[in-house]
């Protein structure tokens, strides 16, 4: 163990054997100790005696799902650095038939668009209807939005959201 340098303690069930865990990692100098945690005290006392990260599983669950709920346009969204994301989202109904650069996203919503999943449905050999997914990673402004596309974009959480926002 002196040779390390991250541990991951990822007992966040057994509230006793993380914190002796975490305690006996940081007495032998682990400079990383990543805990999981189970409950808000525990994530406290897990701090105390040396975890320099910790995860609550449960509670970033129920934020991903809440989020899910308060914005089902956002299928996946992995934070960059603080206060920005890339997402990856559904097109709004005006946008759809319309081209990159005719929506302008830079310049009116303050995104970048980084890439397009285009979903082309297909008919397999068993006779069942699937969609076969395509990445246009460069996409260029003569590019169509169509409705069953995803769109991955880069910028502010805030510029996200108000892409995101029904305009009147």
């Amino acid at each position: 163990l002196e040779d390390v340098e991250a541990a991951v303690v990822a007992t966040g069930a057994d509230v006793e054997a993380s914190i002796l865990t975490t305690t006996v990692l940081n007495r032998l100098s682990v400079p990383r100790i990543i805990a999981r945690s189970a409950s808000p005290l525990h994530s406290q006392i897990l701090e105390r005696v040396g975890a320099t990260r910790i995860i609550n599983v449960e509670e970033q669950m129920g934020e991903q799902v809440a989020k899910r709920i308060l914005a089902p346009e956002i299928h996946e969204q992995i934070p960059l650095a603080s206060g920005h994301s890339l997402a990856e989202i559904a097109p709004k109904k005006d946008f759809i038939g319309r081209t990159i650069g005719e929506i302008n996203f830079r310049v009116k919503y303050g995104v970048n668009i980084i890439a397009i999943q285009k979903r082309t449905p297909i008919i397999t050999d068993r006779g069942d209807n699937t969609f076969e997914v395509r990445i246009n990673d460069l996409p260029k402004p003569e590019d169509i939005v169509e409705e069953t596309d995803i769109l991955v974009v880069v910028g502010s959480d805030e510029n996200i959201q108000r892409l995101l926002a029904v305009e009147p």
